[in-house]
């Protein structure tokens, strides 16, 4: 799943690995960095599904 992350200057992509529902949380790989990050899900705007 592709997503897009809000609060930052430009829009960046990511690749969604895991959400943890409990926690509220979403394993992200950023696609111009090439690192992971966990972030609240309501960072994460749009899902895209591929």
């Amino acid at each position: 799943m592709k997503c897009i992350l809000m609060g930052e200057e430009k829009e960046r992509m990511g690749i969604v690995f895991e959400k943890e529902y409990l926690a509220d949380t979403v394993t992200v790989w950023l696609e111009d960095t090439g690192e992971f990050a966990v972030l609240p899900t309501k960072r994460v705007r749009k899902i895209q599904h591929q």
